[in-house]
């Protein structure tokens, strides 16, 4: 940000449109026998698996994916999906298990919110009301990416939990704190059945900082300390270029702290013209009282302001996620979206912009004198968007 230019960063979070076209889901069920699967006391009527009891466990382990199946319940049902579940133990607690229950039985009517269907059993509550009746088919997607499990219900999404937080409110909890394993039914004695059962394996996110050296960057006067990047000033910009991608981080601002995130920069000029600049900047410092909207933090610098009031205070670690698809640029700052652009619309409304025409290049950190710090940084590339 020229005279004020104090910096901006995107911290955003894109995931399932774009995942979904990585790649194509794969079958987990034949609709003969349990093929793929082990354990349990299951068997196949009819096309579906129909639980008789125990755990049916996938032989195969996973890490980030996205499970759908369809299931019916009987009058009163009780079962369970088992995620992150290491083969042996009770899946709740070893792993996790995400709730399969008739949330109407009578019998159910005074368990605690994080017993009733779609909830992490004893860990967060989901959403209740989007079930269909005992005795038809509902259909259900599950999507597990690192720290992030959702769950959508009948189109509804009834769950969102990030396990990052939940292990800070119960750290005692083993399972929450494993990031891959089987998945499996738990059954619970009731004849639950389940059918048209897929698994769609999503890519994992790359380490862009070892913590020890400034390996795959460039140019810039940053240095590592204590296992950190520090700006000290200029430019410090990938080796690689990059299209479409999720890009993560941590940062700490000082007071006052400016810095910004380029995206698409070519590797020369003004990284908020050659490119784009997000700005990474201390809001709530008075130098910074009356500047332009588009220039605080996560904002695209001259092209869209960002939502304001999401940054913890000076001196605290935030958390931001940036994806970059085709024309759409989101950031999510602390788990909340401040910033949805479209490149195609600004490209309209300012014709003039060079860099935002652009559809790759390098990213960087915008050093502006400020010792603002990171840690924690990964991408994952996305395929292009059609």
């Amino acid at each position: 940000m020229k005279n004020y230019r104090k910096s901006y960063l995107t911290a955003l979070l894109v995931l399932c449109p774009f995942f979904l076209s990585a790649g194509n889901p794969v079958s987990l069920f034949n609709g003969k026998d349990l093929t793929g699967w082990k354990g349990g006391n299951y068997v196949v009527e009819d096309g579906a698996i129909v639980c008789k009891g125990a755990n049916l466990v996938t032989e195969k382990q996973y890490t980030n994916y996205v499970f759908e199946f369809e299931f019916l319940l009987p009058p009163g049902g009780n079962n369970g999906l088992g995620i992150h579940y290491p083969g042996s133990g009770g899946p709740s607690g070893a792993g996790m298990e995400l709730q399969i229950l008739d949330n109407s039985a009578p019998k159910y009517a005074k368990l605690v919110d994080s017993q009733y269907h779609g909830s992490l059993y004893k860990l967060k509550a989901a959403k209740r009301g989007h079930l269909k009746p005992a005795g038809e088919w509902n259909r259900q997607k599950v999507t597990v990416n690192g720290p992030s499990v959702k769950v959508v219900l009948n189109g509804v999404e009834i769950l969102d939990a990030n396990l990052d937080e939940i292990n800070k409110e119960k750290p005692k909890h083993k399972g929450a704190k494993r990031r891959s394993g089987h998945l499996c039914f738990c059954g619970h004695g009731a004849p639950v059945k389940f059918k048209n059962i897929t698994i769609l394996e999503l890519p994992e996110s790359v380490s862009l900082f070892n913590g020890k050296d400034l390996t795959g960057w460039k140019k810039g006067n940053y240095v590592v300390e204590d296992g950190m990047l520090v700006c000290k000033g200029g430019n410090l910009v990938t080796e690689k270029e990059y299209s479409n991608y999720v890009f993560e981080f941590d940062f700490l601002l000082p007071p006052g702290g400016n810095n910004g995130l380029g995206v698409h920069y070519p590797g020369s000029g003004d990284a908020a013209y050659t490119g784009m600049e997000l700005q990474i900047l201390d809001n709530s410092h008075e130098r910074y009282a009356k500047l332009k909207e588009y220039q605080y933090h996560g904002s695209l610098y001259t092209l869209k302001a960002a939502k304001r009031g999401h940054l913890k205070p000076v001196g605290e670690w935030n958390r931001q996620k940036v994806t970059v698809n085709g024309p759409s640029v989101k950031v999510v700052l602390n788990g909340v979206e401040i910033l949805d652009a479209n490149l195609d619309e600004i490209n309209k409304e300012k014709p003039s912009h060079k860099g935002a025409k652009r559809r790759s290049g390098h990213l960087c950190f915008c050093g502006h004198g400020a010792p603002v710090k990171f840690k924690n940084i990964t991408i994952l590339e996305l395929p292009e968007s059609k």
